[in-house]
């Protein structure tokens, strides 16, 4: 047994820790995540690799679940920092933020595997919603005016 994964705050003192059998799991993991309680100010929880298990623990920082995962934990760690552990069912959306916010983007998984589909794909098949607010709106083509009407009946266009 040993820690697998860890955050912890600037100063130290709170974070999160994954200990587990498994010596290096590649995130997102098969398998199963148990909580421990709090330690050494940090929220303990062990990991169980499981071949059958429908879900997949994905640790990292400013992650969200859209759709088909959930949040375990999600802890702020100082300096514009943060540690979340999702649990992702056999198909999830997942966003990550970078620093501060100024940059995000949209994963889709399968079956714990990260699959290359472009966020305005997801957006098209339904799979995430737009941010609210940001829908442009099509203006209809106005009518040509009577004047090129006329000109372009006259050139037989």
């Amino acid at each position: 047994m040993k820690e697998v994964w860890h955050v912890s705050s600037t100063n130290g003192w709170w974070g999160i820790a994954i200990a587990s059998l498994t010596e290096d799991p590649q995130w997102p993991a098969r398998g199963t995540l148990v909580s421990l309680g709090r330690i050494e100010g940090r929220d303990c929880f062990r990991f169980d690799a499981d071949e059958s298990a429908q879900t997949w623990v994905l640790p990292g920082g400013d992650i969200s679940p859209l759709s088909g995962a959930s949040t375990v934990i999600s802890v702020g760690l100082q300096s514009n920092r943060s540690g979340a552990i999702l649990l992702l069912g056999p198909r999830a959306v997942v966003k990550f933020v970078g620093y501060k916010g100024r940059s995000s983007s949209v994963s889709l998984y399968v079956d714990g595997k990260c699959r290359d589909v472009p966020g305005a794909v997801m957006l098209a098949l339904g799979l995430v919603e737009a941010k609210e607010g940001s829908l442009i709106e099509i203006p209809p083509i106005p009518a040509t005016s009577g004047i090129m009407e006329a000109a372009l009946r006259k050139a037989g266009l």
